[in-house]
């Protein structure tokens, strides 16, 4: 009686020792799918930032064209106004 009183014992204790490293197993791999989400997730911020930035960079290359240009007339016509005046 002893001996299978030992035995159903050790027999409940490994099953228990299974149970539990079957359970952190699936926690383990769930966890892992989450990282990977999560990575997913962090990668198309990315991509959506770049984009973002990269249409910021053609606005202010073509408002800093158009002021250049303006600025470059201007200086044009004063410079040219300034040759037709007569000069008394």
């Amino acid at each position: 009686m002893d001996n299978l009183f030992i035995y159903l014992f050790f027999i409940i204790i490994l099953g228990l020792v299974a149970i539990i490293f079957l359970l952190t197993r699936k926690k383990k791999e769930s966890s892992d799918s989450s990282f990977l989400m999560l990575q997913g997730q962090i990668d198309r911020i990315s991509q959506v930032l770049d984009n973002k930035l990269s249409e910021s960079n053609k606005s202010f290359q073509e408002q800093y064209s158009q002021s250049f240009k303006i600025i470059r007339f201007d200086g044009f016509h004063n410079e040219f106004n300034g040759l037709q005046k007569p000069v008394f």
